[in-house]
């Protein structure tokens, strides 16, 4: 087992739009660690991400992924990013799901809504 962290930054600043978004961030992120990002909007919590993901590019520090410069080694994080837009427009319909076992309803029969659906308060747009 090595003893080289996941995830290695030092002396981290960004720069956003002409302004310091951040400055002087240190983190180290060992195998089997848990780590939560944790603050107000506006803290720099999604900035961190993007450069630690190479998506950003530091003013100054480093950023290590496995050993490797951040930019050598994307291919090895994931991320999805927080969307805030949804298309409320878009249709939904209950269906009955698949199963060989369960006998399709016949054409004209509305599969029986589970109530796990009437209790999120989403089945108000089942008919959508």
């Amino acid at each position: 087992m090595t003893d080289t962290p996941i995830l290695d930054v030092r002396s981290l600043a960004v720069e956003l739009g002409g302004r310091l978004a951040l400055n002087g961030v240190d983190l180290t992120v060992r195998t089997g660690e848990l780590v939560g990002l944790i603050g107000p909007n506006g803290a720099g919590k999604t900035t961190l991400l993007r450069t630690v993901l190479g998506l950003l590019t530091p003013h100054s520090g480093v950023v290590h992924l496995q050993g490797q410069p951040a930019d050598r080694a994307r291919g090895t994080v994931g991320y999805v990013p927080q969307r805030h837009e949804f298309a409320w427009d878009f249709p939904c319909r209950w269906r009955r799901p698949y199963s060989p076992a369960v006998p399709t309803p016949s054409a004209g029969c509305a599969a029986p809504m589970p109530p796990t659906v009437k209790r999120s308060r989403t089945h108000s747009n089942a008919s959508r």
